[in-house]
């Protein structure tokens, strides 16, 4: 019998006029006790469930560090791959697989003194807003303490 049946039944014998006390008393017994061996094995289940979930989260948390070597590790082989291409002076590798460029560098925004910028380039923890210090530097505007500069170059993986 399924719970929600268990609790219909006790609710319609508790409603019944033409059953004598006692059976009323040995059926509800019955009936309670059904319902405590289900409330017993539904509390077992979750119980189960609530290891899982806790056991799936552990291995979310698992993976979740996981990908963060194997993209730490991505990274630094991408760095080398740029580095020595740029070093030797490769633009360009191609093969069946993969066709590998380094793309032109785009200009980064080096800060050479933070505390020097104008508080219109600072954001609140006194952080070079380095977007803003760019797009000012780039229309020609001069930004007191920093500069435009060339950045690494990109290594573009297709």
């Amino acid at each position: 019998m399924k719970l929600y049946e268990i609790v219909d039944s006790i609710n319609s014998l508790l409603e019944a006029e033409d059953l004598s006390p006692q059976a009323i008393d040995d059926t509800l017994e019955g009936l309670e006790l059904s319902l405590v061996d289900k409330g017993r094995n539904i509390a077992a289940l979750r119980q189960n469930w609530l290891s899982t979930e806790r056991a799936i989260g552990d291995e979310i948390k698992r993976l979740q560090e996981r990908k963060k070597v194997f993209a730490n590790r991505r990274a630094a082989l991408e760095e080398y791959l740029r580095f020595n291409m740029e070093r030797s002076g490769i633009e360009k590798i191609e093969s069946p697989e993969f066709s590998i460029t380094l793309g032109k560098p785009t200009e980064v925004v080096e800060i050479d003194d933070a505390v020097a910028l104008p508080d219109e380039f600072i954001v609140i923890k006194r952080t070079p807003a380095k977007a803003e210090i760019k797009r000012a530097l780039a229309n020609g505007k001069e930004v007191r303490g920093a500069r435009l500069a060339e950045g690494k170059r990109r290594l573009i993986i297709k």
